[in-house]
This record gives structure tokens, sequence and C-alpha cells, in this order.
């Protein structure tokens, strides 16, 4: 039900690309906004809505919900091994999250004026290439993100969705990072 009232649910598989981009619009900037759980989200929802907004922009909210922890589990597993009912449970929960997010974001936006749409995929793989595709997917032509301000060593081993992003979406990519760490 839940579900029903998003834009869409975009299964991330098959073609990367997906369908043809619409058309670009006569006025503003198709906008993505990739959100979840995060004071990062938070922050570059924010600091959209302070510094970047227009009225004519075309804003989406996007999340990628996380499935990669129950899905290889499901991949290895003999046929009836695994629960369905824990699967179903675990779906329903992170779509639950994801409304969540649309109400709290879409409120935001709304608050500032803007009109924004949700679309929310279930990833098999990297957050970044789901954001990425969906780019392509929407024919987008700015992301604005957050960053958790991971340091270059850390971000070399377990890799960065902002960093993945801005160097495979091939548009501009605003990064917003962590606020100054306190002293």
């Amino acid at each position: 039900a839940a579900a029903a009232r998003w834009s869409a649910i975009a299964a991330m598989t098959g073609d990367p690309t997906g369908p043809p981009s619409p058309p670009r619009p006569a006025k503003g900037t198709r906008v993505l906004l990739p959100v979840d759980e995060s004071d990062h989200s938070a922050r570059a929802v924010a600091w959209y809505c302070k510094h970047a907004a227009s009225v004519h922009d075309h804003v989406t909210l996007f999340h990628a919900i996380d499935t990669s922890n129950v899905i290889p589990v499901l991949a290895g597993a003999a046929p009836g091994a695994f629960p369905i009912g824990l699967v179903e449970s675990v779906q329903r929960e992170r779509d639950l999250i994801a409304e969540e997010l649309h109400q709290r974001f879409g409120g935001q936006l709304a608050a500032a004026g803007m009109k924004a749409e949700f679309v929310a995929a279930r990833q098999v793989s990297h957050p970044g290439d789901a954001i990425v595709n969906m780019c392509r997917r929407l024919g987008v032509q700015h992301v604005v993100m957050g960053s958790r301000g991971m340091g270059t060593v850390r971000r070399t081993f377990m890799g960065s969705t902002s960093d993945f992003v801005l160097h495979h979406a091939n548009l501009p990519v605003t990064v917003v990072p962590p606020p100054p760490a306190k002293q």
C-alpha cells in the first residue's frame, strides 16, 4: 500500500541505461537528491533548499532500498532453506523506511515551496550504481548528495558512494560535506 503512493519502484536489474531519457524540461533543471536515513542526506536536502533550489526545477528524491544483505544469502541457499516470510518481512520494513523518507524529505521540500517526486529502487549492488543508473533513466542534469567525510585511506578501502557518483554520473554533482569536526 505504501509503495503505491510512490511515483515508481524501479527494479535495478537488466539494461543499466534503462529506457530513453525523458525530454529535458523547458525551464528548470532535473535534480536528483539521493536520500537515506542519515544526517548526511538531511544536510544535502537542506543545502539544496537553501542554496540551489528553483521553483522551476524538477526534483526527484531517490532512495535505493538496500537488499544487498538479503539477496546474497538467498542466492546461495538451497530451495526452501530460507523462510520466505522473513524475506517479505525485511522488504516490508525497508519499504516503510522508504515511505518515512518520502514523507520527511518531501515535506521539507514542500515547506520550501518545491514539488518533488519520490522514487525508490531495490538495489542488489552498490548504491552508487543505483544512483548513476537512475540519473540515466530520468535524464537528470544535477545530483546533490551528502558525504560522510571519510578520510582518503578509509575511502580507498571502503569506497564512497559520493565519490563513485562523482566519477561515473557524467553530469554535475554537488557533494555536501559534513560539518567541520569540533575540536
